[in-house]
């Protein structure tokens, strides 16, 4: 039995001049790692969310979970009503990883969200499920 993913860390780099957001980890079950959040851009739209390990983009998901909190404090922004995300990946190998959240905005902006360090049975990072 492969040992269970452990969560070292998490730092979040929101807000940033560009964008809104929050993220968290939502849960571990064995390999794998489900991330939950949203990103709202200050003056331009959310394309998609990427989780990247190494440099490469190994998940990533449009923002389209519903965010009612978000769209009473947000009336003027249509997105705010959709702006949560949720991605679910899972470990393969084994060593420690640190996986990068980024937000790409509409002009292909890419605005960092912030990172979780885990030590996994795994190096590599594929997509299981996406939202």
């Amino acid at each position: 039995m492969a040992e269970p993913l452990q969560i070292e860390s998490v730092t979040e780099t929101l807000p940033a001049t560009e964008l809104w957001g929050s993220f968290k980890v939502l849960g571990v079950e064995g390999n794998r790692l489900e991330l939950f959040g949203w990103a709202l851009g200050k003056s331009t739209e959310v394309k998609k969310i990427e989780v990247l390990v190494g440099g490469s983009v190994v998940a990533s998901t449009t923002p389209t979970l519903p965010r009612e909190d978000l769209a009473e404090l947000h009336p003027d922004r249509a997105s705010a009503a959709t702006c949560g995300f949720k991605v679910v990946i899972e470990a393969r190998g084994k060593g420690k990883s640190e996986l990068k959240l980024r937000a790409v905005l509409d002009d292909g902006t890419p605005v960092s969200i912030g990172a979780v360090h885990v030590a996994a049975p795994s190096r590599r990072w594929e997509l299981f499920r996406r939202r």
